[in-house]
């Protein structure tokens, strides 16, 4: 594993669980009803959008980020869900501890 930028890829350069977790972290206090909406969330977001840029890297951040926020304390998936509208990133899948990640194609 490397660091390019800030962020953690494997030697392919495909995404990883850590990198979606540094993406989305500061968006953790919104999604639990501790705080407001920074722009670090939303600049995470998006760069998660470009970092996975194939089916295979759509679907591993899916299954990661599922895991992520599934095992959260006090996640509402409401705000989660509405979390990309919010960011303007259009999202393959919505953020649910029920998405079919296996269906994360665009």
């Amino acid at each position: 594993m490397v660091a390019a930028g800030g962020r953690h890829l494997a030697a392919d350069g495909a995404v990883t669980c850590s990198q979606v977790a540094a993406d989305v972290a500061p968006c953790f206090n919104y999604i639990t009803g501790r705080g407001p909406l920074v722009p670090a969330c939303c600049g995470g977001l998006r760069s998660l959008k470009a970092a996975a840029g194939s089916t295979p890297e759509r679907q591993l951040a899916c299954r990661c980020l599922k895991a992520l926020v599934g095992g959260l304390p006090g996640v509402n998936f409401g705000i989660a869900g509405g979390l990309p509208n919010r960011c303007g990133v259009v999202s393959p899948a919505p953020v649910s501890p029920t998405v079919d990640c296996n269906r994360c194609m665009r």
